[in-house]
């Protein structure tokens, strides 16, 4: 794929008013022996997936040296910021709400069940967005960003995982959601991998406020997901989106989110859709696009999702305030 001019080696558009989000990523730092097997996998993932989104969207990477060497060979000068947040999964320990960040305390589950590892990871966070200026609201509940799906318009779907993890009832993780985030409907879903991360975004995916596609699970989970949701969204429209879970090449240190296309990342303009090689990215692309009026952007992830690699899952969403001091500190890089 060969970038427009404008783009290759110059700045992201920038035409206010525009409805386009900014989409941040963090790269694996490459001194990391947790990632040395797969840093050129999810190095080359983030890329193909940057230029898809500079296509609709704006982007910015956080790396490490190296990674903007490489990355500055490939994108616009001013898409990346040298600096490491340590982790690459960006949604988890981010801020779940684009508009008016919100950032809620990073699970223990997401790293090995070490409590201390995800407050360190967060805390690294932290430090960086300050200094750039950006600004969150924060939460003392444990919830990772992967366990939080919303249509941006009230509606909230979290697993039954928050509830375990901070120790509440259902009615009182209903009435806590409701009142951190404004929201006026929330579903509380049993998770399809209780002993894993049991994160929402890995099980439905809504596109707007009115339209919400749902893996197609086995029985008995099928029925009670949809029966949940159907409880909470009255008004919305589900479509079941075919699930063909492929753990073939899985490793050991990450759960897959291969065959899982729910995993995408939607912004105000486009979905970004994971596609895995096989037979049934046609169909599935042609049924999300049937049923949405918003650009639907395939993404290849065969050669990352086998490590958990999604666009959902490395994507923060950024717009107004914050997504402008982001596209400043990225333009500051070229100075």
């Amino acid at each position: 794929m060969v970038l427009p001019p404008s783009l290759a080696f110059g700045q992201q558009a920038d035409n206010e008013g525009d409805n386009r989000m900014t989409l941040v990523m963090s790269a694996p730092r490459s001194d990391d022996s947790f990632y040395w097997r797969v840093y050129d996998q999810v190095l080359q993932y983030q890329l193909n997936y940057a230029r898809e989104i500079l296509k609709h969207d704006r982007v910015v990477i956080y790396t490490d040296t190296n990674g903007y060497e490489f990355f500055s060979r490939h994108l616009p000068e001013d898409v990346l910021i040298n600096r490491s947040l340590e982790d690459i999964w960006l949604r988890d320990f981010a801020t779940v709400v684009p508009r008016k960040p919100l950032r809620f305390r990073h699970t223990a589950v997401a790293q090995n069940g070490d409590q201390r590892v995800a407050d360190e990871v967060q805390r690294q966070f932290s430090r960086v967005i300050k200094s750039q200026r950006l600004t969150t609201d924060n939460a003392r509940y444990l919830l990772d960003g992967g366990n939080f799906v919303s249509d941006g318009a009230g509606k909230v779907i979290v697993t039954e995982r928050f509830l375990k993890d901070n120790g509440i009832s259902r009615e009182r993780g209903i009435a806590i959601l409701k009142r951190l985030l404004k929201a006026t409907q929330v579903a509380i879903i049993e998770p399809d991998d209780p002993d894993g991360l049991a994160h929402a975004g890995r099980m439905v995916m809504f596109t707007d406020a009115n339209t919400l596609f749902v893996n197609a699970n086995r029985e008995p989970l099928r029925s009670k997901v949809l029966r949940e949701l159907r409880r909470a969204f009255p008004a919305v429209k589900l479509i079941e989106i075919p699930l063909r879970r492929d753990n073939r090449n899985q490793d050991t240190e990450f759960p897959s989110s291969c065959g899982i296309y729910v995993s995408a990342t939607v912004t105000n303009k486009a979905i970004y859709l994971p596609q895995f090689g096989t037979n049934l990215d046609a169909r599935v692309l042609s049924l999300v696009r049937r049923n949405t009026k918003k650009t639907v952007v395939p993404v290849s992830g065969k050669n990352a999702c086998f490590i958990g690699a999604s666009p959902r899952r490395l994507t923060w969403r950024q717009i107004g305030r914050n997504a402008a001091y982001l596209q400043r500190a990225a333009r500051a890089e070229r100075r």
